[in-house]
């Protein structure tokens, strides 16, 4: 069960009452990593952070309670999109076929009002990166949602990804801090093929923040 907001969090236990009899429970989301004691009586196991380790733990070696698995993501493979039947998964940009994509993880600000629990801000090599668009061409896609939680963070990271984005011609959103912005940025941001950009407007009032 995948438990992205406090909200959520009644709701999931009523569902994790219903099928608990008949399957194990496993838990992960930005509340849990937050409170992982709000699950543990009721999961098996409870995966803080990105959970691709911590799930693989579960699975092969039968891993309960809390879990914190620390993850490269260097090392992970490119998902093989091949196996999905992508009817059922449709996303566009500007009517353009977009997959998602990741260059970075982690974030190192603080802002109180923020699920992201990484303040350790991990980079994909640029390479590994024009693998996967090679790839996404391949498959018909047209664009990619970066879902960096800031991909300006890196000034020589930015220049590389947007440098290849063009050189494969690929489309492209992002999501950036608005202290981020500036002229320079925008420019390369448009000449490499950047048709949208997501900015985090929390409040216009800095008393609130």
């Amino acid at each position: 069960l995948s438990v992205v907001s406090s909200p959520s969090e009644k709701s999931m236990k009523k569902i994790a009452e219903m099928i608990k009899q008949h399957t194990k429970i496993v838990v992960g989301g930005a509340h849990v990593s937050a409170m992982p004691e709000s699950f543990s009586s009721i999961a098996d196991a409870v995966v803080i952070g990105y959970g691709e380790i911590g799930i693989l733990k579960v699975i092969k070696e039968g891993r309960r309670g809390i879990i914190i698995e620390p993850a490269d993501i260097n090392k992970f493979p490119v998902p093989e999109r091949a196996k999905l039947d992508y009817r059922k998964y449709v996303m566009n940009i500007e009517g353009l076929k977009t997959a998602t994509l990741i260059t970075s993880r982690g974030c190192p600000f603080n802002c109180v009002f923020c699920a992201s629990h990484e303040r350790r801000v991990q980079f994909r090599d640029p390479e590994s990166v024009r693998g996967e668009l090679k790839e996404l061409k391949r498959e018909g896609y047209e664009a990619v949602y970066i879902l960096d939680e800031n991909f300006c963070i890196k000034p020589d990271h930015f220049n590389a990804i947007t440098s290849l984005m063009k050189e494969e011609g690929m489309k492209y959103r992002i999501e950036m801090r608005t202290n981020d912005v500036t002229e320079d940025r925008a420019a390369k941001l448009k000449d490499t093929g950047c048709i949208y950009v997501a900015l985090g407007l929390e409040s216009g009032d800095n008393k609130i923040l």
